[in-house]
């Protein structure tokens, strides 16, 4: 780069200058060319589109492994005694019954739900044994 083009004194070393100076310019015609895609691509929208839907795939592997984990961690629980955790759920009781007739909740919707009963004595039957 330190060609000193004040001491040419025969046409050949004008030539080779001239050679010189075309492939410089080539190469910065070249690399000015490559800063403009980058440039354009930086600001282009579907880039970032393409990026979040990579990072959006990572976390989707990332959340089955989790998942994985979890199951297997869960599994280690139950395999311990412990069926469910006291309180997760609860029966629902109506007046006279010994035992539970459903559980809140276990129909989709219906949280809290309660079957009504006619339990007067005319409504009942004695079976007589």
């Amino acid at each position: 780069m330190a060609t000193e083009y004040s001491s040419i004194t025969t046409l050949g070393q004008l030539k080779n200058a001239q050679t010189e100076i075309r492939y410089k310019i080539e190469a910065k015609e070249k690399e000015l060319a490559e800063n403009y895609s980058a440039l354009k691509a930086y600001f282009n929208p579907l880039t970032y589109i393409h990026k979040i839907i990579t990072k959006l795939y990572a976390l989707r592997y990332l959340g089955r492994y989790v998942a994985a984990a979890y199951d297997f961690i869960k599994g280690l629980f139950h395999k311990s005694g412990q069926d469910e955790a006291p309180g997760t759920r609860q029966a629902v009781r109506h007046e006279g019954d010994q035992a539970p007739r459903q559980y809140a909740g276990d129909y989709a919707g219906t949280a809290g739900y309660e079957e009504k009963r006619d339990d007067t004595e005319e409504n009942q039957t004695v079976s007589a044994e």
